[in-house]
């Protein structure tokens, strides 16, 4: 599914949403893509929305990827469509990519009993 946002905290909360329903229990990956520059943190899928919303504060307008089945390699993207592409405040400033986040599963630690 893919919606679009003009306020970022309602794209963080329309993740946070299908997190929380679809991966109640998983600990998630977090990463923003931002200039040169990647930011990672490790939460569970109730916290994810705040690190979400962290994240994308500066996205004037926000589109989200969201695959509750994780088939395309992340469960969620979301990602700045700004208008401001020739300021320096924008996201492309230098010709750097568009900011992007993106929200996978935390790979499963070695050593870890299945049984619980």
């Amino acid at each position: 599914m893919h919606e679009k946002f003009r306020e970022s905290w309602k794209a963080a909360a329309y993740i946070a949403s299908g997190l929380h329903s679809d991966f109640p229990n998983e600990k998630l990956v977090v990463q923003q893509y931002f200039r040169d520059r990647i930011t990672e943190r490790v939460c569970t899928a109730s916290d994810a929305g705040h690190v979400i919303e962290d994240f994308c504060k500066q996205f004037p307008l926000a589109t989200v990827y969201y695959h509750g089945e994780s088939s395309f390699g992340f469960i969620a993207q979301v990602r700045c469509h700004c208008q401001h592409e020739k300021s320096r405040g924008c996201c492309r400033d230098g010709h750097h990519h568009r900011a992007k986040i993106l929200v996978t599963l935390a790979p499963v630690e070695e050593g870890a009993d299945a049984t619980g």
